[in-house]
């Protein structure tokens, strides 16, 4: 079988917390393939070539991208999608990689689950701040308000009115333009009903407040290890994304880790990094992602957990991203190949 691992202009493919801004070690997961008797290949997505190699039924691992305006992942959705367009298995699937760096489409995600575990958290997305003011019903405050794309809680906002949930909304979706002014002062002239392009056009989405909460857990899978990494609030706010006050908890409530496996086995993808909320006797799933998420708690982390024989162990033990990147993905393909 063939699989293809795309890395980005700057060579890179996920992230480590080895070094500021290192990449996983791409050798050592090309090695761990072929040792599993797959026919790699170590590609950079400008050299993806559709008219001279046909990519259909090969395994794409790919990289995505954080960059400012997201730019460069928008490059990176052209050929991902012309790759799948011409039958290349990409690994996490499309919608996953959509879902990265993009609240609303991870929020349109959780919508399209039946299951009501994944909607205790509420939520509604925009795309203007006409729409939200339009289309924004509820009557429960606080609530949260997270630009579409961002990580380490930056630019999130909490509102405990409606006053105070309108002026986050403006500011959040704040998209000035130029061209709006003139076209507004040339209708002052001609009069001709001109109807204005919205100066507020960047997503957003609302989402509702779970209170009385330290902290939460960052869950990060891969097959069937659960690394856990607990991060406490920001001193003085609801945030913890970002707090810097991290642990690896031993006894982590079963509850939560329960509730990351029905998650994870939902998705059916081979990794997931999930956020959750636990108030001690119910979880809430705050956010999740399928790729480019950070390494800190595989790498860092002493222990991991395991569901074996009906019960949650604790297991001991040090490894690498790389490795059990490499053996998720073997895991997950042999899956696919054994339901095909």
């Amino acid at each position: 079988m063939n699989i293809l691992i795309l890395l980005d202009y700057r060579s890179q493919f996920y992230s480590s917390t080895r070094s500021r801004g290192a990449s996983l070690d791409i050798s050592n997961i090309q090695t761990g393939f072929e040792k599993a008797g797959y026919e790699v290949s170590v590609r950079y997505f400008a050299e993806v070539n559709f008219r001279t190699t046909d990519h259909g039924g090969t395994f794409v691992l790919y990289q995505s991208s954080e960059d400012s305006s997201l730019v460069y992942k928008d490059y990176i959705e052209d050929i991902l999608l012309g790759l799948s367009l011409q039958g290349a298995i990409l690994v996490p699937k499309f919608p996953y990689f959509r879902a990265h760096h993009n609240k609303v489409f991870m929020e349109i995600l959780r919508d399209l689950q039946k299951n009501k575990m994944f909607r205790i958290v509420s939520s509604q997305s925009f795309g203007t701040y006409e729409e939200y003011k339009r289309h924004f019903m509820t009557e429960s405050f606080p609530v949260v308000l997270k630009p579409s794309a961002g990580s380490k809680s930056q630019k999130i906002m909490i509102a405990h009115t409606r006053d105070k949930s309108d002026r986050a909304a403006r500011k959040l979706s704040a998209t000035p333009s130029f061209f709006n002014f003139l076209m507004f002062c040339r209708n002052l002239c001609d009069q001709k009903g001109f109807s204005p392009v919205s100066n507020n056009r960047r997503k957003f989405t609302v989402q509702s407040f779970v209170p009385s909460l330290s902290g939460d857990y960052k869950i990060v899978i891969y097959n069937d290890k659960y690394f856990v990494l607990f991060r406490k609030n920001r001193p003085n706010d609801f945030r913890a994304s970002g707090s810097g006050q991290l642990s690896f908890p031993q006894e982590t409530p079963e509850q939560v880790l329960s509730y990351a496996k029905q998650v994870f086995e939902r998705f059916a993808v081979p990794f997931i990094s999930i956020d959750i909320g636990y108030d001690g006797s119910t979880c809430h799933l705050f956010e999740f992602q399928f790729v480019l998420f950070g390494q800190y708690a595989v790498e860092h982390s002493p222990w991991h957990f395991v569901w074996d024989k009906g019960k949650w162990n604790r297991i001991v033990a040090r490894t690498t991203a790389e490795k059990e990147l490499v053996q998720a993905v073997h895991n997950y393909i042999k899956k696919k190949k054994g339901s095909a």
